[in-house]
């Protein structure tokens, strides 16, 4: 007699159909969802800690020796042209900071910098480094790291102030966060301009978000995505605020350096410009530009690869902003990458940014559950600059441009994957 098959139900796990069926798919499986499962907040805050505690220790060190000695500092290359730039505004001599034969002369032998560091600011942001052309480089550095570092703490803690500071370590040590203070730049601040904007536009603090917003002109190509924002959030009371608000930054910037410093900052575009098609600065960028530059392509493909990025940022913005489904962290977190997504001249030490919106996503899977892979995405995404560093210089492999579009594709799956309960629910939340 010939024996009866089993007849399975396909959701019985001994059909072959069904996910068991396979046993090396599943291993696989299981395997990768036991290590989504050990990304937990608490091993993410341990490990944290512990390196938040080394770089404090680090710059501790730094700050110690430059304090103590004679010596050159070894870090904060980029701070040298913002403390040449003040040395010069300090003696009335503003417009030589973009004279690169000028600055080298003040950097010799007081700044760890080879070669020339050159000024491409507007005067707006002169404006606020002005101060630091009254000490010397050594103490301008340490105050302006010691500021950053407090800006940073103070961002954290404002932008979810029911959550114990402790609980967001992840967020402080994050390593995107700490390169900035390494290369001695302003990323910091810019971060503190966008996030409190975002912040009091969710808390309909029309003023300050305008005021915030003025401020960002110090890096107006940060900004672009503002006016859509708040276009889609009907906010047009931020509008005038913002127009006063701006015309006063830069009168007071034009009132203390003069017209012709707004001449000569358009003039130089041409020459920074010219230095992004060398590609001599792709290896510190984040755009897709600086991407395609790094693989070898021509800047033609660069070219058409960031337009089809900005329209993507754009549209994410769009969806996200315009849905009424999105909570407020989910919004400020896509505003927060998209922003950085839009220009080709954006930098690592721009990205502290990401590190909220890092945090804000985690929190929003906290809250409604994780899909496959995404707390895998956010490790990889909190590890970038790390990898980055270390895969660029031996394989040539550039790593944060894709980092980057994994987690703007992270806020198109979080916005898909709210149930309409979750979506309405959410949508008239907002953050403290």
């Amino acid at each position: 007699m010939r024996a009866r098959l089993p007849v399975f139900e396909a959701s019985d796990p001994a059909c072959p159909a069904h996910p068991a069926g396979n046993g090396r798919a599943m291993r696989v499986r299981r395997a990768l969802q036991s290590f989504e499962d050990g990304i937990t907040l608490t091993r993410a805050v341990q490990i944290a800690a512990a390196l938040l505690l080394f770089e404090v220790i680090g710059f501790g060190a730094v700050f110690a020796t430059y304090l103590l000695t004679m010596d050159v500092p070894p870090l904060g290359h980029d701070f040298a042209a913002f403390w040449s730039a003040a040395q010069l505004a300090a003696q009335g001599s503003a417009l030589d900071s973009f004279n690169g034969e000028v600055m080298r002369a003040i950097q010799n032998g007081v700044a760890p910098v080879e070669g020339t560091l050159y000024w491409h600011y507007p005067p707006t942001f002169h404006l606020l480094i002005l101060p630091f052309g009254w000490v010397g480089y050594r103490a301008g550095f340490v105050l302006f790291s010691l500021l950053g570092m407090a800006v940073w703490t103070f961002l954290v803690e404002r932008t979810a102030p029911e959550v114990p500071l402790w609980r967001k370590t992840p967020v402080l040590a994050a390593p995107i966060v700490w390169s900035t203070f390494v290369q001695g730049q302003n990323g910091a601040f810019v971060a503190l301009f966008l996030v409190m904007f975002l912040l009091a536009l969710e808390r309909e603090r029309w003023a300050q978000a305008g005021f915030w917003a003025a401020l960002l002109l110090i890096k107006p190509h940060f900004g672009v995505l503002l006016p859509l924002v708040l276009i889609l959030r009907g906010a047009w009371r931020v509008f005038p605020w913002g127009v006063a608000f701006g015309l006063t930054f830069c009168g007071l910037a034009t009132v203390v350096f003069g017209v012709d410093y707004w001449r000569a900052f358009l003039a130089n575009g041409g020459l920074l410009w010219q230095a992004m098609l060398t590609g001599e600065l792709s290896e510190q960028q984040i755009s897709a530009f600086a991407f395609v530059q790094n693989i070898g392509w021509t800047y033609g493909y660069g070219a058409l690869l960031q337009i089809a990025t900005a329209c993507a940022a754009a549209g994410l913005t769009f969806a996200v902003c315009r849905s009424k489904r999105a909570g407020s962290g989910l919004r400020i977190a896509t505003v927060l990458l998209c922003s950085l997504m839009i220009s080709p001249y954006a930098f690592y030490y721009d990205a502290p940014i990401s590190a909220i919106a890092l945090f804000l996503l985690f929190r929003d899977g906290q809250r409604h559950g994780f899909a496959p892979g995404e707390r895998s995405i956010y490790l990889f995404f909190w590890m970038a600059p790390i990898l980055h560093l270390i895969l660029a210089e031996k394989y040539g492999i550039f790593v944060l441009y894709p980092a980057f579009l994994m987690l703007m594709w992270q806020c198109w799956r979080r916005l898909r994957r709210l149930t309409p309960a979750e979506n309405s629910q959410q949508a008239g939340r907002a953050l403290p």
